[in-house]
């Protein structure tokens, strides 16, 4: 019965091991996929900062106008943060997660603008259509509005000009 008794403690020993060597690689693997998507999330955030800013580097309208030396600051900025994060990735042995997860990412950004598009369509062409069936009786309106200015200016206003002098 010893040997027995043994022969389960063996397996038992075993079974741990194994037990904790699973451990340690579902918590091997969750560190890494959260490491990725801290990663993601930084790349991803960059791409959105100057989502809204109409501003160009390149076009210096005054000499005391900040707006185009702040936009290729917080680009400079955002190359940085790209460059590092990308560094990071590599040092940590985690940029082929990060590009497997940066192409999903696309594709799903991809599929949502499409998705966009294809919801709004409708809405969009009949837009268009209308403004296209206005297109005459706009131009029509446009011809009578500046022959009433012209009429207003030089028939009107000429004949009050000359009457006050």
């Amino acid at each position: 019965s010893i040997p027995i008794s043994t022969n389960a403690t063996m397996e038992s020993e075993d079974g741990e091991q194994t037990q904790t060597q699973a451990e340690a690689e579902a918590r091997s693997q969750r560190r890494r996929k959260e490491a990725v998507t801290r990663l993601f999330t930084d790349i991803a955030r960059t791409g959105t900062s100057n989502i809204n800013s109409d501003t160009d580097p390149e076009q210096n309208t005054s000499p005391n106008d900040e707006s185009p030396r702040l936009a290729e600051k917080d680009t400079r900025s955002d190359d940085n943060v790209l460059q590092s994060t990308i560094a990071a990735a590599i040092e940590r042995g985690l940029d082929q997660d990060l590009h497997t997860e940066l192409v999903l990412g696309a594709r799903e950004s991809a599929s949502r603008i499409s998705k966009i598009c294809h919801d709004h369509s409708d809405a969009f062409l009949g837009s268009v259509g209308r403004v296209v069936a206005l297109g005459p009786s706009c131009h029509a309106m446009k011809r009578m509005l500046e022959l009433s200015n012209a009429s207003l200016q030089y028939r009107t206003g000429g004949e009050m000009v000359e009457g006050s002098e």
